[in-house]
């Protein structure tokens, strides 16, 4: 009998507590949502830096273009470039041509004719790019602070869009 004494004091002080296990529950889910937003952050800006050169060699690349034939291209295949790209599609915006690359650095790239300012439209920001050192980024998704963040991380505050979305300079 005293060993089946031992046994049941032995199994009540083993366990965890209910309150214990919910302390526990309470601090993961707490440093889960700091964490995550936090992370969805850092990978969004690796994604868009890994754009900044991309976008440099385009506009570069059309002013070689420019010096070569006198215009510059609303082709991506016309530059001197190598870079991966889905479909293209052709439009017209108030008489002036432009070609829009998918999945370009996982957004779209917009390249306009008579003109070496580029556009690359991610998920979160845009960046209008005019020059190799003229470049600005925004958003236009205004239901997340995500597009903001990440261009006030890139850059300061330059002016604010229509839309009530600031725009940014990015220094380099």
């Amino acid at each position: 009998m005293k060993k089946e004494v031992n046994k049941m004091v032995f199994c009540l002080n083993g366990g965890f507590a209910l309150i214990e296990l919910l302390v526990v529950v309470l601090i993961i889910g707490i440093l889960a949502a700091v964490a995550v937003p936090q992370y969805q952050k850092a990978v969004e800006k690796a994604r868009i830096a890994r754009v900044f050169p991309l976008l440099r060699s385009v506009v570069m690349a059309q002013d070689v273009h420019y010096l070569a034939t006198g215009k510059y291209s609303a082709e991506l295949d016309d530059l001197d470039l190598s870079i991966r790209h889905g479909n293209k599609v052709a439009d017209y915006i108030e008489d002036e041509r432009l070609n829009v690359y998918e999945d370009v650095g996982e957004g779209k790239l917009v390249i306009y004719s008579g003109s070496r300012s580029t556009v690359w439209i991610g998920k979160y920001v845009t960046l209008d790019v005019y020059s190799p050192d003229d470049m600005y980024c925004y958003t236009e998704n205004l239901d997340t602070n995500l597009g903001e963040d990440i261009c006030a991380s890139y850059g300061e505050k330059f002016s604010t869009r229509p839309s009530g979305a600031g725009l940014y300079k990015i220094k380099f």
